[in-house]
């Protein structure tokens, strides 16, 4: 099995990595305060105690999101967190693809890092089992235990093709059989958790994850994700940094195979067609979370205008879209339950459309390519509901 970090998946999320990577610009992570990462981050950092500080508990994660090295006991930032610290230039699915197809067992953000032992790659194994799982078995959804226990009794590494992962498959999906101890699963299901942020997944419940793309889609994906290969030094802030300056070099990357039409951005009131406004229009089409959302909000009305379409449509159901109100490159938010629907809006389509007109129009305003906090996207959302004016009927 693969090693991660267990308790914290909050610290995973991609907005407070944002918050993380602008904390580590701006201060010495390894010599931080509990006191001074809190007002940076809003994160709580606990346990607070006088004897040591959050470097202790918290290293691994700034060494496993690629956030820091420490060179001259100095917690120094990479080029990953440069770039996370500014508003725009990454998205949560550029990101967490580049984690999953860079992060190797064994891993120089864990003591005992030895270069010489063969490299695997158990988040790209997780993610190829589950496109593979689509596209040859629609209607299965995976459990997480599923995914674990398909990497362990398949010895694969991660690298291999379609055609393996069908032979692997061939007598149906792997079953739910004896895993390792129990550190090592939760572990491995915190780090499967972490990467069901990406925009066309999600998770029904704690237990499960689901694919939200076509078969042919998701085979399109499967052979666009490659292993990050690179050569293993001995000192672990060095391979950290050279995977950093990977990523720094390949930041522009726009996923496209997975992205939303040109239509779809025009409709919507995105003109510009930006790679995060691209991304969040994935998370909005997302069936999974659509289908789900709805299964646990029936009687939804429109958050804007109030509509009751279930009133005013009797003759159809599931006429509201689901609006996505965090910042335009973040992806869902998860939590140890699953999925969660607390930044998801039911708008019906005419406000929809209306609310991403009102983005665009900010955006080009303050000339910005995308909001720069949770609370900011918040308070132009809730800015707009307090502009709207209701329905106006023309009586003449």
């Amino acid at each position: 099995m693969w090693r991660w970090d267990q308790g914290r998946l909050a610290y995973f999320n991609f907005e407070n990595l944002r918050l993380i990577a602008k904390a580590a610009v701006e201060l010495d992570l390894k010599s931080a305060s509990h006191e001074e990462l809190r007002g940076k981050t809003a994160l709580p950092f606990s346990p607070v105690a006088s004897n040591y500080l959050p470097w202790r508990n918290y290293q691994r994660i700034f060494k496993l999101m690629r956030l820091v090295i420490v060179k001259d006991n100095v917690a120094k930032p990479t080029q990953v967190a440069q770039l996370l610290s500014r508003t725009g230039l990454v998205t949560s699915d550029e990101f967490i693809h580049y984690i999953v197809c860079s992060h190797t067992d064994p891993n120089p953000a864990f003591q005992n890092w030895d270069p010489s032992l063969p490299p695997k790659w158990p988040l790209l194994f997780s993610l190829k089992y589950l496109l593979a799982c689509r596209k040859i078995f629609p209607n299965h959804v995976c459990t997480l235990n599923e995914v674990m226990c398909a990497y362990q009794s398949s010895n694969f590494s991660g690298i291999e093709d379609e055609t393996a992962f069908a032979v692997l498959l061939n007598n149906g999906p792997i079953s739910e059989h004896i895993l390792p101890r129990q550190d090592i699963v939760r572990q491995g299901r915190e780090s499967l958790k972490f990467f069901a942020q990406l925009s066309y997944l999600m998770m029904p419940d704690s237990k499960k994850i689901a694919v939200n793309l076509s078969e042919e889609k998701a085979a399109d994906l499967f052979r666009d994700l490659a292993a990050v290969v690179l050569d293993a030094v001995a000192d672990p802030a060095e391979q950290i940094s050279n995977l950093a300056s990977l990523f720094a070099e390949g930041a522009n990357e726009d996923f496209g195979f997975i992205q939303t039409d040109q239509d779809i951005i025009l409709e919507s009131g995105f003109t510009e067609g930006t790679k995060t406004q691209k991304t969040h229009l994935v998370i909005e089409r997302n069936g999974s979370l659509r289908i789900e959302y709805f299964k646990r909000n029936p009687t939804a009305t429109c958050d804007v205008c109030a509509i009751e379409t279930i009133k005013t449509y009797p003759w159809t159901k599931g006429v509201l879209d689901l609006h996505h109100v965090l910042p335009l490159s973040s992806g869902v938010e998860i939590d140890k339950s699953g999925t969660k629907f607390s930044d998801l809006k039911p708008v019906c389509p005419t406000c929809h459309r209306a609310v991403h007109r009102h983005y665009s129009i900010w955006l080009k305003q303050t000339k910005n390519p995308d909001f720069s906090s949770r609370e900011e996207a918040f308070g132009v959302y809730d800015k707009l509901k307090k502009e709207f004016k209701g329905v106006v009927f023309n009586n003449a």
